[in-house]
């Protein structure tokens, strides 16, 4: 056999060698290292008109993409912007952001300014986390009450801060306190809400009351005397068996600033949390 022939053997067999290797493929998600709203991941409090820094470190095994930040607020859709009476009234805040991120590791931060009109009351924050071949991080949810001068008040002394109750299903107990705003209240509502892991800060996800009670549409009350009976049900509002495990309490006043009129809710929300426990 010939020098060439022997050349063109070696040839086919690299070529058929080096299609035989194995293409490697990114299949590792990035990881959000830290993420903390003005240095806190917990008890995050903030008034209208302050600047928001959004601080985070991420990293990723060969290279990441792209974060995404998410704010919504948590008043549970009660309110009706298309029907305000004056454009000074309160705003829901929202922010849908991508931010570029270049590299395996970045630690930074995103600042934006809450306008003056924010409307008060508890928002979820979400941090997504994507590399360069679209692998996603596991998010990050952390909960942040915005302050406002013109937000109701209100205060709940049973039960009693920093206590959990330990409850099974069917018992009951009181929840009292005090609710009040200068404009008039506009409704007072009571969630049980299921927690989970996925937010940084301990709070929950909206993923259905256990059990939902509108206390009274006040309609323009300044003072509300909370005094109220709360009762474990057995099943959902869907349906479904309560799940034993850990629960927030969510006890929450909105105002109704800027709609004396027709009290569609538009306004500000105060809002307090327990925590409960379901043996």
């Amino acid at each position: 056999m010939n020098t060439k022939v022997y050349y063109l053997l070696g040839l086919i067999i690299g070529l058929f060698s080096a299609c035989s290797e194995p293409i490697e493929v990114d299949v590792q998600s990035p990881v959000i290292n830290t993420f903390a709203i003005n240095g806190a991941s917990e008890d995050i409090r903030v008034s209208v008109g302050e600047e928001v820094k959004l601080q985070y470190s991420v990293s990723d095994d060969q290279a990441l993409s792209e974060i995404k930040f998410y704010i919504h607020n948590g008043f549970d859709g009660h309110v009706h912007p298309n029907a305000r009476l004056s454009e000074d009234a309160p705003v829901p805040f929202t922010l849908n952001e991508v931010v570029k991120v270049e590299g395996s590791a970045d630690e930074n931060v995103y600042t934006f300014v809450l306008p003056e009109n924010t409307a008060a009351g508890p928002y979820h924050i979400k941090m997504d986390l994507i590399d360069k071949e679209g692998n996603e991080a596991q998010f990050v949810e952390l909960l942040m009450e915005v302050y406002s001068s013109s937000q109701p008040t209100l205060e709940i002394n049973t039960p009693v801060a920093g206590e959990t109750l330990e409850l099974e299903i069917g018992d009951s107990f009181p929840i009292q306190g005090t609710a009040g705003d200068v404009e008039g209240i506009w409704e007072i509502h009571i969630d049980l809400l299921k927690k989970h892991n996925n937010h940084a800060s301990g709070r929950v996800a909206h993923e259905g009351a256990v059990l939902t009670n509108d206390i009274v549409e006040c309609q323009g009350l300044h003072t509300y005397l909370i005094d109220h009976t709360f009762t474990i049900m057995a099943k959902t509002e869907d349906g479904a068996a309560v799940e034993l495990g850990e629960y927030e309490l969510q006890i929450k006043v909105w105002d109704n600033d800027m709609q004396l009129e027709d009290w569609d809710g538009d306004g500000n929300v105060k809002v307090i949390y327990r925590d409960l426990l379901i043996k």
